[in-house]
């Protein structure tokens, strides 16, 4: 068991209006469930980039997307579903993009973020969003004025909120 135990774990059954997450981490490997499977990422130094950018508003959307969406708040994945969800390829990083990427990751470690189906008013997300997007990979800080725009409408959709009153 402990060659596939690992410190990363998909949500493969997540629950947008009331999870916040779409990956975790654990500090030590753990063994994964039905419900969040083990992802074991070729090197450890990808660890916190696949993190980080799964639980942007660009990862979730990517999840989304990918899923299927058969019960309104709801989006399920199956396992063998997972490596078609778009994801930064963390190969692809300088050293300097890494050694940043390990910094927001312990600046982020500790805050709590609001469930996915509220990231339109999630100030963790979208100083996540800035952080990664703007920060780490280098993108127009332009770009975020319409991530708003579409947080605001995936928020909106009723497959995301399922109903709740924290809809936008």
């Amino acid at each position: 068991m402990a060659a596939t135990a690992s410190r990363l774990h998909f949500n493969v059954d997540f629950r947008l209006n009331s999870q916040s997450l779409a990956i975790c981490v654990t500090p030590e490997p753990s063994l994964g469930g039905r419900a969040w499977a083990n992802v074991r990422p070729s090197n450890p130094k990808h660890e916190a980039p696949l993190l980080l950018w799964a639980n942007t508003t660009a990862g979730l959307l990517s999840y989304w997307w990918n899923a299927t969406r058969q019960q309104q708040g709801r989006a399920s994945i199956k396992i063998t579903a997972i490596a078609e969800v778009s994801v930064l390829d963390p190969r692809i990083l300088s050293e300097a993009q890494r050694v940043a990427g390990d910094r927001i990751y312990r600046a982020f470690l500790d805050r709590a973020f609001l469930p996915a189906n509220e990231a339109y008013r999630d100030q963790t997300r979208k100083d996540l969003d800035r952080a990664v997007l703007v920060d780490l990979l280098g993108m127009p800080a332009g770009l975020l004025e319409s991530l708003d725009l579409l947080r605001m409408q995936w928020c909106a959709e009723p497959s995301v909120h399922g109903g709740k009153s924290t809809a936008p």
